[in-house]
This record gives structure tokens, C-alpha cells and sequence, in this order.
């Protein structure tokens, strides 16, 4: 490079190899797995998320097909996707398909945005860092947070008393607007997904780009008309087979 008169890089990044039960994949040895095999098995978003979430930049990762499977089914389909179709379907189902509107948040909603744009602030600085794989579970901790508010606050239970509409209100819309948080922010590596949550939770606005205020919490969302919930992540065949 000084030969041809070009500057030196500054910094390299340089990610370690995929090895298979701790042997390096090599065409050699049969053990090598194809990404688009992978891919349309489980579903581009699905392998990337998972390619991501298991190498520590800079360090070798083992590729097992099990945890492929394990992560597609628990950390995307069970906790994002879920998350999703319950807030979605409990929207529909007692607003009339519309996020509430929340003037002022209670000491839950309060507690728990901060939970949510504190994992928000935490996966920045990771992906900063270039930790991706410790970015992503600082994003989950907001999805863990927000299936934990509706289980702590039951709003089919709310929906049953006049008296807690606004407790209902308030957990819906913090549950719709950390979804629309955490899928902004997730664009970046499962794209195709993020755009079909957030075509459900009604957003109309662009990926990619952030606010000025970032991380703050959505203001705009209340009166929003959801479109139609659909699964994130279908269940795949074989899990079928399994429940046989």
C-alpha cells in the first residue's frame, strides 16, 4: 500500500472463524454448512441474528444447528414475536385496534420506560464497541422487560374493571412503543422482520434513522390503528412433528 502511495489502515476488524464441534469448517473434512440451506430453513433474519449473537468479534464461535433452532424459537419467535401478537391482539381486542393514548405515565410506566431506554443506551454503546454479540442481549433485556409488564399487570384482568382502564391503557402503549423501540433498533440485523413488526404496530416512519432526543421514549404513537398481527417467526415443520 505505501508502494502504491495509499494511506495504512488505522484499525482492522477482524472476526474469528465458525468452527464445528471445535474442528474448522473445511470442504475437506465435510463438515462445512451452507448459509442458504440455513437460510431457507429457518429464515434470513433468523441465521443472521444468530451468527451475530454467537461470535465475539475478533474470537473463534462453534456452529451448532441446535442453537440456531434454539435462539429462532426462544429469543425470536417466543419473546419478540409473542410479545407482538399479544400486545397486537389485546389492542384489537379492548381499543378497537388503536394504541391508547397516555397523557401521564404511573410509577409502573415510568419504571419501566426507564428500564427500556436504559437497555437502549447499553446496546449503542456496545455496538460502538463493536460487541455485537453483547449489543443484542442488551436489546433483549428491553423484550424481557416488556413480556414481564404484561405478565405483572394482566391486562385481560384490567380489561374487567372499569376502574383500571387507565392501567390497561398504560401497559398497552408501553408495551407497543418498546416494541417499535426495540425493531427500529434491530432493523439492522434482522431487516426483514422489523419492517413486518412495524407495518403491524401501524409505524409509518423510516428505519435507519434516529431521533435527535434518541433514546426517547415515542410520543406519536396513541390513536395509531395497528394493522393486521401476523407471526414474526411461524412455527417451522419439525417443531410441528415435535408437538405430535
Amino acid at each position: 500500500m505505501r508502494a502504491l502511495g495509499l494511506p495504512i489502515f488505522a484499525k482492522l476488524l477482524v472476526h474469528g472463524f465458525w468452527t464445528r464441534r471445535n474442528e474448522k469448517l473445511s470442504k475437506s473434512t465435510g463438515n462445512v454448512v451452507d448459509p442458504g440451506e440455513l437460510s431457507a430453513k429457518y429464515g434470513a433474519d433468523a441465521f443472521r441474528y444468530y451468527v451475530l449473537r454467537e461470535m465475539a468479534l475478533g474470537h473463534d464461535a462453534d456452529f451448532d444447528e441446535g442453537a440456531l433452532a434454539a435462539r429462532r424459537k426462544g429469543e425470536l419467535a417466543h419473546e419478540l414475536g409473542n410479545l407482538l401478537q399479544r400486545t397486537g391482539s389485546m389492542i384489537g381486542r379492548y381499543r378497537e385496534g388503536r394504541i391508547p393514548v397516555v397523557t401521564t405515565p404511573d410509577p409502573v410506566s415510568e419504571g419501566f420506560r426507564d428500564t427500556v431506554l436504559h437497555s437502549l443506551r447499553k446496546w449503542d454503546e456496545l455496538m460502538k464497541s463493536y460487541q455485537i454479540h453483547l449489543a443484542l442481549g442488551e436489546l433483549w433485556k428491553a423484550v424481557q422487560a416488556a413480556n414481564q409488564l404484561i405478565e405483572a399487570r394482566a391486562p385481560w384482568k384490567l380489561a374487567k374493571d372499569p376502574a383500571k382502564s387507565g392501567e390497561l391503557d398504560a401497559t398497552l402503549a408501553d408495551a407497543a412503543a418498546a416494541l417499535e423501540l426495540v425493531l427500529l433498533e434491530a432493523a439492522c440485523v434482522i431487516p426483514e422482520t422489523a419492517e413486518a413488526g412495524l407495518k403491524q404496530l401501524g409505524y409509518a416512519g423510516k428505519t435507519g434513522a434516529r431521533e435527535k432526543d434518541w433514546p426517547s421514549w415515542p410520543t406519536g404513537q396513541g390513536g395509531r390503528l395497528l394493522g393486521d398481527i401476523t407471526p414474526l417467526f411461524p412455527i417451522l415443520e419439525e417443531e410441528k412433528r415435535a408437538q405430535e
